[in-house]
């Protein structure tokens, strides 16, 4: 994997225990949708190495204590302070509603597979747990919750955000 195919998602900044688990620090909001993730890339030597995840447990909205297969020692897990993780680009698309997202995709357009275009993102309102899409048509405010439950997918070569809207949001603003 190489760099420019993945984005910065932290760094390990100090062991926890002594059976090889680490303090990792995030510059970006934690939230549950990372609690699925299976593997992560750490960077050794400028390049980027595959780490299967074994444990992760969440300290606070920018922190975690992190667990890797095949890191069972304190000492091992010396080796690894200051190393910076990565995520594959991909893995941002999935993750959809988190922090990161948010200045990426003001100015892609909307579509709702039922009602079609909505209109384009102006801006995303980071009300904490409840991020929302603001769309100005019409001289009308649309509010969409940015949340995996409505976004289907983020299209970013295509500057698209595809939802699929609870029945009578959109009527609310038609």
């Amino acid at each position: 994997m190489i760099k420019n195919d993945c984005y910065f998602f932290g760094t390990l900044i100090k062991t926890h225990g002594i059976s090889g688990k680490f303090i990792f620090k995030s510059d970006k909001k934690l939230s549950e949708e990372y609690y699925d993730l299976e593997s992560v890339f750490i960077e050794i030597d400028e390049q980027l190495v595959p780490f299967f995840i074994s444990h992760i447990y969440f300290k606070d909205d920018f922190s975690a204590i992190i667990k890797f297969e095949d890191v069972d020692s304190d000492t091992k897990a010396k080796e690894f302070i200051g190393c910076d993780l990565y995520l594959p680009m991909d893995n941002r698309q999935k993750i959809n509603g988190n922090e990161s997202n948010f200045k990426e995709v003001v100015g892609f357009k909307v579509l709702d597979v039922k009602y079609g275009e909505i209109g384009k993102v102006n801006k995303i309102l980071e009300i904490p747990n409840n991020p929302l899409i603001l769309i100005i048509k019409d001289n009308r405010e649309i509010l969409i919750p940015f949340n995996k439950e409505i976004v289907n997918y983020v299209d970013k070569k295509n500057n698209v955000i595809e939802i699929e809207s609870p029945e009578g949001l959109i009527d609310i603003f038609r």
